[in-house]
């Protein structure tokens, strides 16, 4: 698979990007070649290796300036929002009195509510690819960076809320013989799952987009691609709802919901590389080389 093909090339859409991670790629095989022993060998390795996530880095800054990456995280953003407080505007009243029945303030859960939904609706939006136009490349590393940075900051902003929110629930179900560091740690998990699931839908949005966009109009090709981030968002909720009536604890719930979002994520990688492989494979007509 060359590197303009596949997922190399879906990283790494522009000329000057690619050639700079080759020439990298190359110089480290060479000097990893010409190592006359174990020690060398392992110096080499560890420059090489430390030249390459320089390079990726030095891209990564490069993309993150220019004005698409900024219009597709602020769009992406802003649509996230929308939806995450739109929906706890509809579910808040349905709620509300059962939740203050439990001891649980109803507006907390209602932030709580919003982010987490926020959170979800942000990463479907980053793989339909808000603010493309049919003749732009994504800047991968770009975005990856840039979605990266809004979740993580967006977890530091969060965590006192999710932590009254975890503290609310607790007392309220009596959990007892639960101890604070298993679910410090459980709520760790779970974020680092949902920043996965930004930089997973990206790349799959992408891969989708490419996939399809030559045989039907650009704006259907987010649309399959929004469509399949929710359908996968979707795939597990019949498991949650069982772990939610079932599991016994909060512990023992997060444990479940973090499995299962890891279990989308690796459904998502799986779909994700199926459709670079069956595009790579993908034949001009009359000759041997790849489709563009």
């Amino acid at each position: 698979m060359s590197s303009r093909n596949g997922f190399a090339g879906l990283l790494l859409p522009d000329e000057t990007s690619r050639r700079a991670f080759e020439e990298t790629l190359a110089d480290w095989r060479e000097e990893a070649s010409q190592a006359t022993s174990a020690g060398r060998s392992l110096r080499c390795h560890v420059s090489g290796a430390t030249a390459t996530l320089r390079v990726i880095a030095g891209i990564a800054l490069a993309q993150g300036r220019t004005a698409t990456v900024g219009r597709i995280i602020g769009r992406t953003l802003l649509l996230a929002a929308l939806t995450g407080l739109s929906w706890a505007a509809i579910i808040m009243p349905l709620v509300r009195d059962a939740q203050l029945s439990r001891g649980i303030d109803p507006w907390l859960y209602g932030l709580v509510l919003a982010a987490q939904t926020t959170t979800v609706a942000f990463s479907c939006f980053l793989a339909a690819g808000v603010g493309l136009r049919r003749a732009q490349k994504l800047p991968m590393f770009g975005a990856v960076a840039f979605a990266v940075l809004v979740m993580g900051l967006a977890a530091m902003v969060l965590a006192p809320l999710t932590a009254e929110f975890y503290r609310q629930s607790l007392a309220a179900a009596q959990a007892a013989g639960l101890t604070v560091p298993p679910l410090v740690r459980l709520s760790f998990a779970n974020r680092l799952s949902r920043v996965a699931a930004a930089v997973t839908f990206l790349v799959l949005g992408e891969a989708i987009r490419r996939r399809f966009q030559d045989r039907v109009h650009y704006a259907a090709a987010q649309g399959l691609a929004l469509s399949a981030a929710l359908g996968i968002s979707l795939l597990g909720l019949p498991l949650r709802l069982l772990i939610a009536s079932e599991a016994k604890g909060l512990s023992t719930r997060m444990t479940w919901m973090t499995a299962e979002a890891w279990f989308e994520l690796a459904v998502t990688w799986s779909l994700t590389f199926a459709l670079l492989r069956t595009r790579n494979q993908t034949r001009e007509p009359g000759t041997l080389n790849p489709a563009p």
